[in-house]
């Protein structure tokens, strides 16, 4: 293959022809118009000019000319300029070359014929490249020229050898050349010539470059068949080895399927003896199934047993702890009612104590009274002669005037005792006065406490109607209790067990529940007193109690008129006692009636507990019930015990 290459130097000292520099020029335009408006910028023509020249492989510009128009790109490096403004930049900066009307030999490109290998034919060129060449419309639009002069043409310039693979380009005279120039005409037929002669190489190119790409696309192909080639020969021989393989297994396997029909038939022999072990097996687990059905419902039995046990007892255990709340709110009020109790006593101490008073008052009076009236007679008697006395002392006084001065009184004396005894009448009435007063204000003093009195009494019978009223209703919920109370009998002895000690024990406690009773009756009619409290009827001891706590003390007689009580009052140490013994005997009371209470419940659930085990006893747990006899027995030994003391 050859290929058309300009010649280095003719085109480096001379250029080349305005004609075919404008035909080149226009492609150049044409393919790097990427605004398609027929214009490139200045600043990118010399790097334009150098690509296409390398594309191309021709010589557009000579180094002259690149180095005459560089300052006009730099300067103005966003003009646009077409072919038209290239050609006359170029024609201004080579006058020279732009005169020349009629190349010479030297300026025309001679061409050189070299062989052509195939690695030119590798050099791809760049994607947007070939758009733009593709674009081109040298490459697009066909040339209107007549089939003799592209014959010429082609027959002159290139001429391709299918033996060698070489072209061929016919060399121009330079008298040809001279005349073909003379004519403008010819000059553009030659310059279409020449364009088209660069179409026909890049054509070459394109095939030659698209023939290598096949070349190798067939050498890899027949390379990817060989290895594929290769696999299958390999596969061919694993094949036959697993051929033979299975070969040696059929055999094995065939040796087996002997073996297990050898022993299948012993099977079949043996087959009737397991067909009568399995119905019998079969009936045993029937038999069982139905056991197992059996104890299952018997088992949901015993659940719902068990949950109606466990709620009667969830119930008792609240209904005691209802119960102990009661008990502590009980103590609570148990502990006021003492309080309470404390302060009556005081009240009736106080009140003893003013009854006391109020009787030796009235002594004090009827003392009094006869004492005033016998001053009253004595007064009365004396009253007569003593008014004439003071007439005669006064005449006497009268006549003696005149003598006062100089002779003394014979009647001093006797004028002096008439003072004194006037002071003492004055006393004596001042004294019958306060005596008086005193008198009225004992009389109000006892009024006051006989009321008093009467608010007690009454306030006392109103307590004891409900003591009365509570007795009942404490009645009324302890037979509640004894109806709500557990009454099953102690389950039955068995043959290993005596049962004379579980029934004596049994009527010993019935024989012992009604002095039980009893008591809880009387400890229950006392600490019930503190549902009083609410009633209206009771509200008038509290207002006591307050007003005895309040009021202050009235006041005490002067000391010559009090009179020692201690013989009508107790002795403070007896009082103390008693109130002791008194309280002792609440405590005592509370807590028998918290014991049985403890033991009514324990002995409820242990019954209950007990009849629930003996109803569900079965043949692995009959050794224990003379363990759980005896524990009930102790049981009842420590409740009558504690019940007794």
């Amino acid at each position: 293959m050859t290929t058309l290459m300009p010649a280095s130097d003719p085109s480096k000292s001379h250029g080349v022809p305005m004609v075919v520099l404008r035909a080149q020029l226009t492609c150049l335009v044409a393919n790097y118009d990427e605004r398609k408006q027929g214009t490139i910028l200045t600043g990118d023509l010399l790097d334009l000019i150098d690509q296409y020249e390398q594309e191309n492989q021709v010589t557009l510009l000579t180094q002259e000319q690149r180095t005459a128009i560089q300052p006009f790109t730099l300067a103005n490096p966003d003009l646009d300029m077409s072919a038209e403004d290239i050609m006359n930049l170029v024609k201004l900066v080579s006058p020279n070359n732009s005169n020349q009307d009629t190349p010479h030999t030297s300026n025309i490109p001679s061409p050189s014929i070299r062989p052509r290998t195939s690695a030119p034919l590798r050099h791809i060129k760049p994607l947007s490249q070939r758009l733009r060449t593709s674009r081109s419309p040298s490459l697009d639009e066909p040339f209107d020229i007549d089939t003799k002069s592209w014959n010429d043409v082609s027959r002159n310039y290139s001429q391709p050898s299918p033996t060698d693979d070489s072209m061929s380009i016919s060399a121009w005279s330079a008298s040809d050349l001279e005349q073909e120039m003379m004519d403008d005409a010819e000059v553009e037929q030659m310059s279409l010539y020449y364009q088209k002669t660069l179409l026909l190489t890049k054509r070459l190119k394109e095939s030659e470059r698209s023939l290598a790409s096949m070349t190798h696309e067939n050498e890899s192909r027949i390379a990817h068949l060989q290895t594929f080639v290769d696999d299958m020969n390999n596969n061919i021989n694993n094949q036959k080895k697993e051929i033979l393989e299975f070969k040696g297994k059929e055999k094995n396997s065939l040796d087996q399927i002997s073996a297990l029909e050898a022993h299948i038939a012993q099977i079949q022999s043996s087959q009737s003896d397991h067909k009568q072990v399995y119905v019998s097996l079969k009936r045993l687990v029937d038999e069982k199934c139905g056991e197992t059905q059996k104890l299952q419902d018997a088992l949901k039995s015993k659940e719902m047993l068990l949950e109606q046990t466990e709620e009667t007892f969830s119930h008792m255990n609240k209904e005691f702890r209802q119960l102990m709340d009661e008990r502590d709110r009980l103590v609570e009020m148990q502990v006021q009612l003492e309080q309470e109790l404390i302060m009556s006593q005081s009240a009736h101490m106080k009140l003893e104590e003013q009854r006391c008073e109020n009787e030796r008052l009235k002594q004090v009076i009827d003392e009094l009274s006869y004492d005033l009236d016998e001053a009253r007679n004595s007064r009365h008697q004396r009253s007569w002669s003593r008014s004439d006395m003071a007439d005669n002392i006064k005449d006497l006084q009268s006549e003696l005037a005149m003598h006062y001065n100089t002779i003394q009184n014979p009647f001093q004396g006797d004028n002096d005792e008439f003072v004194n005894m006037v002071k003492e009448q004055q006393d004596a009435t001042e004294r019958l006065r306060t005596v008086e007063n005193e008198k009225d204000f004992y009389k109000a003093q006892a009024n006051d406490a006989m009321q008093d009195l009467d608010k007690v009494k009454s306030e006392l019978d109103s307590l004891r109607k409900a003591l009365q009223r509570e007795n009942k209703f404490l009645v009324t919920e302890l037979a509640d209790l004894r109806s709500k109370a557990p009454t099953t009998p102690p389950p039955p002895s068995d043959k290993d067990f005596d049962g004379h000690s579980a029934t004596s024990t049994g009527s010993d406690m019935n024989s012992l529940r009604p002095g039980v009773r009893q008591r809880r009756a009387e400890r229950v009619r006392r600490s019930r007193l503190v549902y009083d409290l609410n009633d209206p009827n009771a509200q008038p001891l509290l207002m006591l109690n307050q007003q005895a706590s309040s009021n202050p003390q009235p006041q005490s007689p002067p000391p010559s008129q009090t009179i020692v009580r201690k013989s009508s009052v107790p002795d403070k140490a007896q009082v103390l006692q008693l109130m002791r013994k008194s309280d002792d005997r609440i405590v005592a009371n509370t807590i028998t009636f918290a014991l049985y209470t403890l033991v009514v419940y324990a002995f409820g659930i242990v019954t209950s507990t007990f009849l629930i085990e003996t109803s569900s006893q079965t043949i692995w747990n009959v050794g224990n019930t003379a363990g759980k006899n005896k524990v009930l027995e102790v049981l009842l030994y420590w409740l009558e015990k504690l019940l007794s003391e």
